[in-house]
């Protein structure tokens, strides 16, 4: 590595986005301003949390819960689709934390070689 480079921070998105990531999702949050982003995200993420405590509460068998789904089915339907809803947000925040995972190591490794290369020069 070039010593005298600097830091890669902010790459052409395509070209550093690890194979596995979702390409849609990150082209479409990287479109957004940040303050869109972050609403984005922080309302999938209420979403996210929303689907795991009933998710929670049906894990356990939680009398209240079976209760009210076997006096009514039809009410649950809906709640089916929005916990499927929320998987795909849960998989899209695991996108944006995969990535970031991703782009932080690769500029840690970047640092560390700067590092190691001005050493060695000096």
């Amino acid at each position: 590595m070039d010593a005298s480079a600097g830091l890669n921070i902010d790459p052409d998105i395509a070209a550093d986005r690890p194979g596995h990531v979702d390409a849609a999702v990150v082209d479409e949050l990287t479109a957004m301003s940040a303050e869109q982003r972050i609403a984005r995200l922080k309302a999938m993420a209420n979403r996210v949390f929303n689907a795991v405590a009933i998710g929670s509460f049906l894990m356990a068998r939680d009398r209240t819960v079976v209760d009210l789904l076997l006096e009514n089915p039809d009410r649950f339907s809906e709640a089916r689709l929005e916990l499927a809803r929320a998987l795909e947000e849960a998989r899209c925040l695991l996108t944006v934390i995969d990535f970031a995972e991703h782009r932080l190591a690769a500029g840690l490794a970047q640092v560390a070689n700067r590092k190691m290369a001005t050493r060695y020069r000096e």
